[in-house]
């Protein structure tokens, strides 16, 4: 039986995702009351995929409109650091074993890009009507999710 990278393959990763990243480095940012997100259901914090949001994030904000500004990514709240991949696929396959490394992700971006992408919390304009005659409402997602689509260029 061959190993999953055999000696003369190259490497092709494509990531297909409607969330943040949550490579948990450490599973007591699960517990911590200041990454969760209220559970609409309950009117308590609790741990939901937000957490994964609030982790790896920093935002200021959000204002009036539940807009976020000069988001950045952090490091250090119990997430894997990207280094971990990134020198695993950059420094000992391509570096070290001569491999091609391609990588494709596929996020839902703004057709103009990023740029053009607005980070706020979700309103009720951007709840599905199948999600609203399942009695999921703006708070249900938020509570998810931890922050609401970025891709359509303006708040919802």
């Amino acid at each position: 039986m061959q190993p999953f990278l055999r000696p003369e393959a190259n490497l092709a990763i494509v990531a297909l995702t409607h969330e943040p990243d949550c490579s948990v480095l450490d599973y007591s940012i699960m517990e911590d009351p200041a990454l969760q997100n209220e559970d609409p259901r309950t009117g308590t914090p609790a741990a939901s995929s937000a957490i994964c949001w609030n982790a790896g994030v920093a935002c200021e904000g959000p204002d009036d409109e539940g807009v976020y500004s000069n988001c950045t990514p952090v490091q250090d709240e119990g997430l894997q650091p990207i280094i971990r991949c990134t020198s695993y696929l950059v420094q000992e396959l391509h570096d070290n074993q001569g491999k091609e490394v391609v990588m494709l992700v596929l996020g839902g971006v703004y057709e103009d890009g990023v740029d053009q992408s607005v980070i706020h919390d979700w309103t009720e304009a951007g709840v599905t009507d199948e999600d609203l005659d399942a009695g999921i409402t703006a708070e249900h997602l938020q509570f998810d999710f931890g922050i609401g689509p970025a891709c359509g260029g303006s708040t919802p």
